[in-house]
């Protein structure tokens, strides 16, 4: 059984994946073969914060990558979205296969001194 169950959804799994380590299509063939997918489902988080595949390889195998795991049948969560990213997904017309969460860079508020 793979995945760890969420706390704030408890009927489903969640896999926190690397895809900078992880093959996506070796995934996949092992998400197909994982019996409990029907009764628990998965779902897949990649954080996209620090992909190197994206760099090394192109947007092409990333989303070649994402398209095999939801035909083994599990959805896909990215976090960390970049603007440039969830751009390129919607000319693709692909941002509506996957769950979205857009990276928001923090803002750094200077520090008040006391008055003098």
């Amino acid at each position: 059984m793979l995945g760890f169950p969420s706390q704030r959804l408890p009927h489903v799994r969640i896999l926190s994946v690397d895809l900078n380590t992880v093959d996506p299509v070796q995934l996949a063939r092992s998400l197909a073969q994982d019996r409990d997918i029907p009764s628990i489902p998965l779902c897949i988080e990649v954080d996209c914060q620090s992909l190197r595949c994206l760099r090394t390889h192109g947007v092409g195998h990333f989303v070649t990558g994402l398209l095999h795991i939801r035909r083994a049948g599990v959805p896909v969560r990215l976090r960390n979205v970049s603007r440039h990213l969830h751009r390129l997904l919607q000319l693709l017309k692909l941002h509506a296969l996957f769950d979205i969460d857009r990276h928001v860079p923090v803002l750094r508020v200077p520090e008040l001194q006391p008055a003098a």
